[in-house]
């Protein structure tokens, strides 16, 4: 790479480093995520920075959440990968860009599946969805019409952080916030498993099932 372009590059993702330390120095508690979140979000298609600063906050929810998180810059997104041996392509959109969003991560799901030789099983789509106004039910069949449910899952971003609040307080194992961020599975065990173990960890001593 010509020297010019290596510095533009390494300027371009300087501010996204800093903020990466920031995050990581464990300097940012949940109510500042969310402050940042608030701020940032209403200028997250007009505003690169602010654009940034979602996708490293969201990426930090992914560590929070277990996961070990690196980007991928070759895709322009987040690869999650769990000890349990799967991983997930994390983007980030407006409701005003989607679904077009969701239809992009999907296709460069693809081109890392097609660069790395990963079994299609163990890779799926996780979409992050920022904004107040979204169409849910327009986006699932958006997803549906072009057969997408199967590699693909949405999470409103205030979910994300209520994932990442319920794990701090130990209701939640890595295993189960697995479970709940990737495309449900054909047998429905997972997510029973999930919500059994939380029943039992809320159940008064001494209660009987």
């Amino acid at each position: 790479m010509p020297a010019a372009a290596a510095a533009e590059s390494s300027d371009t993702r300087a501010p996204r480093l800093r903020f990466r330390r920031h995050l990581r120095s464990g300097a940012v508690d949940l109510v500042q995520m969310r402050e940042h979140l608030a701020r940032a979000v209403p200028q997250l298609t007009t505003d690169p920075e602010a654009r940034v600063a979602v996708e490293e906050l969201v990426s930090h929810a992914g560590g929070l959440l277990g996961f070990s998180t690196a980007r991928d810059a070759g895709v322009e997104a987040d690869i999650w990968t769990s000890a349990t041996g799967v991983s997930l392509l994390v983007g980030v959109a407006h409701a005003a860009e989607m679904p077009s969003a969701a239809v992009a991560l999907s296709h460069s799901r693809e081109r890392v599946l097609a660069g790395s030789g990963a079994a299609a099983r163990k890779l799926s789509v996780l979409c992050v969805v920022c904004g107040s106004q979204v169409d849910w039910r327009r986006l699932d069949d958006a997803l549906a019409m072009r057969r997408m449910m199967r590699d693909t899952r949405l999470i409103s971003i205030d979910a994300l952080l209520t994932l990442v609040a319920l794990r701090a307080d130990r209701v939640l194992a890595h295993t189960d916030a697995v479970a709940l961020v990737r495309p449900a599975d054909a047998r429905a065990d997972a997510m029973i498993e999930v919500l059994a173990r939380y029943r039992r960890q809320n159940q008064p001593p001494g209660t009987d099932d």
